[in-house]
């Protein structure tokens, strides 16, 4: 009779008894499948209390597995009290819970930072358990940040008109492969997401208003205005009518103009050479970064303002507050995030990488077809302390650009322009010529060992001499004569 049944349900395109349990199996399997694979933990506690289910994904954001949590009381693995679990609330009172935030220290002592939803689990009109739905803040930031970088590639793609906010560079324009530099520039690409200030610190020429812009515009203030001053190139009292805005009858002439900081409202305000600001002015800038208003010059009423700040100085912050150029409150308030950007002599790698983007750009500007540097007119340049950094090497190479004929292919010491020559010291001092069949590595490396092996003899071996004629640290020349096998009786020490 069974059978007979079956048969008829098959003729009438019903599902058998088997083949309802086979595609209930099937669709169970595909969904812990998917639940393995999404983004959110997933846990599931049954109306006794234990856990059900438990994914992968929160497996891995509190380092554990599923074999190890399924079954097991939920008080057992969290010890908080009945009182205060969401799970056990949303049970009790069939609600659910969204969008909590928590901290709490996994079973094997993991401090968890996450968001989660709680939900009741009801069928057929009785409550059989709950289940949450969990984010890790932490890869939250991450997620967030690489969406903001592919959104900004496809709107600067999109729209190459994107300087109209006051810029022209991004985080993606600064050309480097040195390891310390990708590591600023990832975290500028993390702070660009905060609304924190940003002090950026750099030696002349190192990039620091790249830097700058490009946070600006990785970040959700890309939009607006990127309101850039220099507060060494003004006097105390122009500077700050020009922050804070007049009022009219404030002084002669005065008129109803509204400040940089309102102007900047909704983007980014760059202070660059915070340092050079009088310590009055340093003061009421520090009432602006507490209390988030401005007051213009002559004003009885406080103005709310809305911008990032960003600041730079050339110095080191350190050593101005010592020197009291530099308010120490101020620099801990500017400083929430700080960037230390390299001198280009500490970030030599990235010197031919620097001269060949320079000469593409000054090919194309004045059409000229050079396609690379000589091996020992680089070796000159690897060993040269570049104190203008990357925008003296940019000036060198326009110049070079500018000098050589039309059809010249590759820059050599005979294009080196007259305002370099005594700087490089090419006249006197020339190295062996380097093979032109040796890699570029090879003989930069090869020019390099000369060179500190001459300043070396030629300073008797006197680190702290040697290191100040070739403009390096001492712990870099250190590092350099390891590196080479250069020891010696080195005296470190001697003036």
């Amino acid at each position: 009779m069974r059978k007979a049944v079956e048969r008829l349900r098959g003729e009438c395109g019903m599902e058998t008894d088997q083949e309802k349990m086979a595609r209930l199996e099937r669709e169970n399997s595909l969904l812990k499948d998917i639940l393995n694979h999404i983004h959110e933990g997933v846990m599931v506690t049954n109306k006794e209390g234990h856990v059900e289910f438990y994914n992968k994904v929160i497996g891995a954001i509190e380092e554990t597995s599923p074999e190890e949590m399924v079954g097991r009381p939920l008080l057992s693995l969290y010890p908080f009290s009945q009182k205060y679990s969401s799970t056990l609330t949303v049970m009790k009172t069939g609600k659910p819970i969204f969008e909590m935030e928590h901290c709490y220290l996994s079973t094997n002592g993991k401090l968890i930072n996450i968001i989660y939803s709680t939900l009741p689990f009801i069928y057929r009109n009785q409550m059989e358990g709950a289940y949450c739905i969990i984010r890790d803040v932490t890869k939250m930031g991450n997620f967030l940040t690489r969406s903001m970088r592919m959104y900004h590639k496809l709107n600067n793609t999109l729209n190459a008109d994107f300087h109209k906010n006051g810029t022209s560079f991004t985080l993606d324009d600064i050309i480097t492969q040195n390891a310390k530099m990708r590591e600023l520039i990832a975290m500028a690409r993390n702070a660009s997401i905060y609304h924190s200030n940003v002090l950026v610190c750099g030696e002349t020429g190192t990039g620091k208003e790249l830097f700058a812009q490009g946070i600006h515009n990785a970040g959700l203030q890309s939009g607006g205005k990127f309101v850039a001053v220099n507060c060494a190139a003004l006097p105390a009292n122009l500077i700050e009518s020009l922050l804070f805005g007049t009022v009219k009858g404030a002084f002669t002439g005065g008129q109803n103009t509204p400040g940089l900081f309102e102007q900047a409202e909704g983007g980014t305000i760059f202070l660059d050479e915070i340092n050079s600001m009088s310590f009055g002015l340093q003061g009421k800038l520090l009432r602006v970064l507490q209390d988030k208003t401005v007051r213009r010059i002559g004003g009885k009423e406080n103005i709310r303002i809305n911008c990032r700040i960003i600041s730079a100085t050339n110095q080191n912050p350190l050593e101005e507050i010592k020197a009291e150029r530099l308010r120490q409150d101020l620099f801990y308030r500017l400083s929430a995030i700080y960037i230390g950007i390299p001198p280009l002599r500490e970030r030599i790698d990235d010197l031919s990488l620097l001269a060949k983007h320079f000469i593409n750009q000054y090919n194309s500007i004045y059409g000229k077809s050079i396609e690379d540097i000589d091996n020992n007119l680089l070796g000159f340049l690897t060993s040269y302390p570049w104190p203008g950094n990357v925008r003296e090497l940019e000036h060198f190479i326009e110049s070079s650009c500018i000098n050589v004929d039309p059809d010249t292919k590759h820059l050599d010491l005979n294009n080196i322009p007259e305002s370099f020559e005594k700087k490089l010291g090419t006249k006197n001092t020339l190295p062996p010529v380097i093979p032109q069949g040796k890699s570029l590595n090879s003989a930069l490396q090869s020019v390099e060992k000369q060179i500190l092996k001459a300043a070396l003899e030629q300073n008797d071996y006197n680190i702290s001499k040697t290191a100040k004629e070739l403009g390096i640290h001492r712990q870099a020349l250190h590092y350099r004569i390891n590196k080479f096998g250069l020891r010696h009786e080195q005296k470190d020490d001697e003036a």
